[in-house]
Protein backbone atom coordinates (compact mmCIF):
# COMPACT_ATOMS: atom_id res chain seq x y z
CA UNK A 1 0.00 0.00 0.00
CA UNK A 2 1.51 3.34 -1.08
CA UNK A 3 1.09 6.46 0.99
CA UNK A 4 1.22 10.04 -0.17
CA UNK A 5 4.17 11.83 1.41
CA UNK A 6 3.53 15.18 -0.28
CA UNK A 7 2.92 18.01 2.14
CA UNK A 8 -0.05 20.25 1.35
CA UNK A 9 2.15 23.29 0.63
CA UNK A 10 4.66 21.39 -1.55
CA UNK A 11 2.69 21.73 -4.77
CA UNK A 12 2.65 24.89 -6.84
CA UNK A 13 -0.55 26.90 -7.03
CA UNK A 14 -0.66 26.64 -10.82
CA UNK A 15 -0.91 22.83 -10.73
CA UNK A 16 -4.49 23.09 -9.50
CA UNK A 17 -6.85 22.73 -12.41
CA UNK A 18 -10.17 24.47 -12.54
CA UNK A 19 -13.09 23.95 -14.84
CA UNK A 20 -15.80 26.42 -15.66
CA UNK A 21 -18.50 23.79 -16.03
CA UNK A 22 -18.78 20.86 -13.64
CA UNK A 23 -19.54 17.38 -15.00
CA UNK A 24 -23.21 16.52 -15.53
CA UNK A 25 -24.95 15.33 -12.38
CA UNK A 26 -22.27 16.81 -10.13
CA UNK A 27 -23.52 18.14 -6.78
CA UNK A 28 -21.11 21.08 -7.11
CA UNK A 29 -23.30 22.53 -9.87
CA UNK A 30 -25.26 24.58 -7.36
CA UNK A 31 -24.30 28.15 -6.58
CA UNK A 32 -23.64 27.28 -2.96
CA UNK A 33 -21.34 24.46 -4.04
CA UNK A 34 -19.45 26.76 -6.40
CA UNK A 35 -19.04 29.36 -3.68
CA UNK A 36 -17.78 26.73 -1.25
CA UNK A 37 -15.31 25.48 -3.83
CA UNK A 38 -14.08 29.03 -4.50
CA UNK A 39 -13.63 29.63 -0.75
CA UNK A 40 -11.71 26.37 -0.41
CA UNK A 41 -9.45 27.23 -3.35
CA UNK A 42 -8.76 30.66 -1.89
CA UNK A 43 -7.91 29.04 1.47
CA UNK A 44 -5.49 26.66 -0.24
CA UNK A 45 -3.80 29.55 -2.10
CA UNK A 46 -3.47 31.50 1.16
CA UNK A 47 -2.09 28.45 2.98
CA UNK A 48 0.50 27.89 0.23
CA UNK A 49 1.52 31.56 0.34
CA UNK A 50 1.88 31.34 4.13
CA UNK A 51 3.97 28.15 3.78
CA UNK A 52 6.29 29.89 1.29
CA UNK A 53 6.60 32.87 3.66
CA UNK A 54 7.43 30.61 6.60
CA UNK A 55 9.96 28.67 4.53
CA UNK A 56 11.69 31.95 3.63
CA UNK A 57 11.75 32.98 7.30
CA UNK A 58 13.23 29.61 8.24
CA UNK A 59 15.98 30.02 5.65
CA UNK A 60 16.72 33.51 6.99
CA UNK A 61 16.99 32.13 10.54
CA UNK A 62 19.27 29.35 9.36
CA UNK A 63 21.45 31.92 7.60
CA UNK A 64 21.76 33.93 10.83
CA UNK A 65 22.94 30.94 12.83
CA UNK A 66 25.47 29.73 10.24
CA UNK A 67 29.17 29.90 10.84
CA UNK A 68 31.35 31.81 8.39
CA UNK A 69 32.38 28.56 6.67
CA UNK A 70 28.79 27.33 6.36
CA UNK A 71 27.77 30.71 4.97
CA UNK A 72 30.58 30.57 2.36
CA UNK A 73 29.53 27.05 1.35
CA UNK A 74 25.87 28.08 1.05
CA UNK A 75 26.84 31.12 -1.05
CA UNK A 76 29.02 28.99 -3.34
CA UNK A 77 26.19 26.47 -3.80
CA UNK A 78 23.71 29.21 -4.60
CA UNK A 79 26.08 30.79 -7.13
CA UNK A 80 26.80 27.43 -8.78
CA UNK A 81 23.11 26.61 -8.96
CA UNK A 82 22.33 29.99 -10.51
CA UNK A 83 25.12 29.59 -13.06
CA UNK A 84 24.05 26.09 -14.10
CA UNK A 85 20.40 27.10 -14.23
CA UNK A 86 21.21 30.10 -16.43
CA UNK A 87 23.32 28.00 -18.81
CA UNK A 88 20.81 25.20 -19.19
CA UNK A 89 17.78 27.46 -19.43
CA UNK A 90 19.57 29.27 -22.26
CA UNK A 91 20.11 25.97 -24.03
CA UNK A 92 16.49 25.00 -23.55
CA UNK A 93 15.25 28.34 -24.89
CA UNK A 94 17.45 27.93 -27.97
CA UNK A 95 16.08 24.43 -28.44
CA UNK A 96 12.51 25.75 -28.23
CA UNK A 97 13.33 28.45 -30.79
CA UNK A 98 14.77 25.87 -33.19
CA UNK A 99 11.74 23.62 -32.73
CA UNK A 100 9.30 26.48 -33.35
CA UNK A 101 11.28 27.57 -36.44
CA UNK A 102 11.36 24.09 -37.96
CA UNK A 103 9.27 24.08 -41.10
CA UNK A 104 9.00 27.86 -41.10
CA UNK A 105 12.69 28.72 -41.63
CA UNK A 106 14.72 27.02 -44.37
CA UNK A 107 17.40 26.55 -41.71
CA UNK A 108 15.95 26.60 -38.16
CA UNK A 109 19.34 27.64 -36.75
CA UNK A 110 18.89 31.00 -38.52
CA UNK A 111 16.03 31.73 -36.14
CA UNK A 112 18.58 31.93 -33.31
CA UNK A 113 20.17 34.93 -35.04
CA UNK A 114 16.93 36.89 -35.42
CA UNK A 115 14.83 35.91 -32.38
CA UNK A 116 15.93 37.34 -29.04
CA UNK A 117 15.90 34.48 -26.54
CA UNK A 118 15.37 36.79 -23.56
CA UNK A 119 12.31 38.38 -25.15
CA UNK A 120 10.47 35.05 -25.34
CA UNK A 121 11.44 33.81 -21.86
CA UNK A 122 8.92 34.33 -19.07
CA UNK A 123 11.09 35.47 -16.16
CA UNK A 124 8.61 34.45 -13.44
CA UNK A 125 8.12 30.86 -14.59
CA UNK A 126 11.33 30.27 -16.51
CA UNK A 127 9.27 28.90 -19.40
CA UNK A 128 9.21 30.00 -23.02
CA UNK A 129 6.15 32.10 -23.87
CA UNK A 130 4.94 30.29 -26.99
CA UNK A 131 2.81 33.21 -28.18
CA UNK A 132 5.74 35.62 -27.93
CA UNK A 133 7.98 33.09 -29.68
CA UNK A 134 5.52 32.63 -32.53
CA UNK A 135 5.11 36.37 -33.01
CA UNK A 136 8.90 36.88 -32.90
CA UNK A 137 9.36 34.23 -35.60
CA UNK A 138 6.58 35.82 -37.68
CA UNK A 139 8.27 39.23 -37.34
CA UNK A 140 11.68 37.81 -38.31
CA UNK A 141 10.21 36.12 -41.39
CA UNK A 142 8.28 39.26 -42.33
CA UNK A 143 11.51 41.31 -42.25
CA UNK A 144 13.55 38.57 -43.98
CA UNK A 145 11.26 36.50 -46.23
CA UNK A 146 14.27 34.95 -47.97
CA UNK A 147 14.86 32.87 -44.81
CA UNK A 148 11.46 31.17 -45.03
CA UNK A 149 11.21 27.49 -45.86
CA UNK A 150 10.21 26.83 -49.45
CA UNK A 151 7.03 24.81 -49.89
CA UNK A 152 7.86 22.34 -52.61
CA UNK A 153 4.30 21.06 -52.91
CA UNK A 154 3.04 17.54 -52.44
CA UNK A 155 5.78 14.97 -52.02
CA UNK A 156 6.08 12.29 -54.71
CA UNK A 157 4.44 8.93 -54.27
CA UNK A 158 7.76 7.32 -55.17
CA UNK A 159 6.19 4.43 -57.09
CA UNK A 160 8.55 4.78 -60.08
CA UNK A 161 5.66 4.69 -62.54
CA UNK A 162 5.29 6.84 -65.66
CA UNK A 163 4.94 10.58 -65.26
CA UNK A 164 2.77 12.91 -67.26
CA UNK A 165 1.22 11.55 -70.48
CA UNK A 166 3.12 8.25 -70.59
CA UNK A 167 1.21 4.96 -71.06
CA UNK A 168 0.33 3.35 -67.77
CA UNK A 169 2.05 0.02 -67.29
CA UNK A 170 0.02 -3.14 -66.83
CA UNK A 171 -0.28 -4.52 -63.38
CA UNK A 172 1.16 -7.99 -63.04
CA UNK A 173 -1.73 -10.10 -61.93
CA UNK A 174 -2.18 -13.81 -61.88
CA UNK A 175 -3.94 -13.66 -65.28
CA UNK A 176 -1.10 -11.71 -66.93
CA UNK A 177 1.48 -14.11 -65.51
CA UNK A 178 -0.50 -17.16 -66.63
CA UNK A 179 -0.85 -15.83 -70.17
CA UNK A 180 2.85 -14.99 -70.33
CA UNK A 181 3.77 -18.47 -69.18
CA UNK A 182 1.23 -20.07 -71.53
CA UNK A 183 -0.79 -21.78 -68.88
Amino acid sequence: MATDTTAPGDQDADTTTTTDTPPAGDDMATDAGKRALDVERRNVREARAEARKLAAELEALKAQTMTETERAIATARAEATAEVTKEWSGRLVKSDIRAAAAGRFANPDDALLFVDAESVLDVKTGEVNQEALSSAIDAALKERPYLAAVNRGKPSEGDGGPRGSGKASETLTNDVLRSALGR
